[in-house]
């Protein structure tokens, strides 16, 4: 158990960088005014000098990243050199995401190639050699999660006072602390809100008013991007409840409105009349499907040949593969 915890504060240290990554994307945040952003390039330009094999530029991006846009940026000062910032990686974490999907090699070469287009020579050295050191701190920290000295240990912050000495060793204490700062503190808040969760003596109303004060300690653009992604369970959950007590349409309006505003509000409308559609259209359809297993003129092959009819003539080749699904699930034994 104690490893496990230790695995997960490690996969917490890596994987907060992606919660940097989509809090980055808040254009509110600005930039550092000490240090010039330089302009995104198209990626399918992208090449990396020695790595033509890969072509990362020209490839398809991997899976996971399709439709979605390249985030973070890479910065230069006055005199042209690469300056470190937490920006940088993101930009890394968002390519680094895919690991799994493709070769390390080639993850490694699409971040080569994005660096080559967006910075000058000098620069692109130094944010190669960065980029190599935090490459190796991402291993590292993976590693320790079979690290004897601390598996056994119970003591969830003297392993992020471990992880804090791993970034100091790679990065160097300056620079860890402009790269981690934010990170670190939402590790603490991380490993203090699994000691509330797993404290028995605080009934459920403490524990809510003790988690709720952690959120606050939260960057902001943390806090922003959790409450985000915990929008819709919150909407889903205060939605339900509302239609128990017989909520009216505007009053389930002005809950949506209240927690993910009125665009958002709109397309959840938009949706709800297309299911209204689709389920009336479904309920035709089973009526009509019931009838046609209930004759008992008709032999399997007959049977399935009126069934594909009906289907064929009310729904389009995407919608019949959807319908199938939900007629093998109906006629289950379990139904």
């Amino acid at each position: 158990m104690r490893s496990r915890q230790f695995f997960l504060l490690i996969a917490l240290a890596l994987g907060v960088g992606v919660v940097w990554w989509l809090a980055q994307r808040d254009p509110r945040l600005g930039t550092p005014s000490t240090i010039t952003e330089l302009s995104p390039v198209d990626p399918s330009l992208a090449a990396v000098p020695g790595a033509a094999d890969a072509a990362p530029g020209r490839a398809p991006p991997a899976a996971s990243l399709r439709d979605s846009e390249l985030d973070g940026a890479l910065f230069a000062d006055a005199n042209g050199h690469f300056v470190p910032t937490p920006r940088a990686l993101a930009l890394f974490d968002y390519f680094l995401s895919a690991t799994g999907e493709e070769p390390a090699a080639q993850l490694r070469a699409r971040i080569g190639a994005e660096i080559t287009q967006r910075l000058s020579p000098d620069a692109a050295r130094e944010a190669n050699a960065f980029l190599d050191s935090y490459l190796r701190y991402r291993t590292d920290a993976a590693q320790t999660a079979n690290d004897e000295r601390l598996a056994e240990s119970a003591d969830l912050g003297r392993r992020l006072q471990w992880l804090r000495e791993l970034r100091a060793n790679h990065f160097g204490p300056e620079l860890a602390t402009t790269l981690f700062r934010d990170e670190e503190r939402a590790e603490q808040v991380a490993i203090e809100e699994q000691r509330v969760e797993s404290d028995a003596s605080l009934s459920e109303t403490e524990k809510t008013a003790r988690l709720e004060a952690l959120e606050q300690q939260l960057p902001d653009s943390m806090r922003r991007a959790r409450g985000a992604s915990a929008a819709p369970l919150r909407l889903f959950q205060a939605e339900q409840k509302l239609r128990a007590r017989g909520g009216s349409a505007t009053e389930v309006r002005a809950l949506r409105e209240g927690i993910v505003g009125t665009e958002a509000t709109a397309r959840l409308e938009e949706r709800d009349r297309g299911r209204a559609v689709w389920n009336e259209r479904l309920a035709t359809y089973r009526a009509e499907r019931d009838a046609i297993v209930a004759n008992p003129d008709l032999d399997p092959k007959a049977r399935e040949a009126a069934l594909e009819a009906v289907r064929a003539q009310r729904f389009d080749a995407r919608e019949r593969i959807r319908v199938r699904v939900i007629d093998e699930m109906e006629a289950s034994p379990s139904r």
